[in-house]
């Protein structure tokens, strides 16, 4: 079972990844190289675990709860990732 402080330095190392990728990007020379591709490669694992670590414990817990809330907000959770995937 993942913790949620676990999920949420997750999401602060994805943050600090991306603002990192949306600067490289820019200069064409830079986003060629090896260096930027490993960074956008080690990116993309963390956003895969980390959808994996949430559908895995946090929606689980969520559809088996019997509030309408708690099962609307696993719902959503199911559809950004289905968007993130695209």
């Amino acid at each position: 079972m993942i913790t949620y402080e676990e999920l949420n330095a997750q999401n602060d190392k994805i943050t600090e990844l991306s603002n990192v990728l949306s600067v490289l990007i820019k200069e064409r020379s830079i986003c060629d190289s090896e260096t930027c591709g490993t960074i956008f490669y080690n990116y993309m694992d963390k956003v895969n675990q980390h959808m994996h670590d949430v559908d895995s414990n946090l929606c689980t817990d969520l559809l088996g709860n019997s509030s309408s809330e708690a099962h609307n907000t696993a719902t959503n959770f199911m559809g950004v990732r289905k968007k993130l995937k695209r």
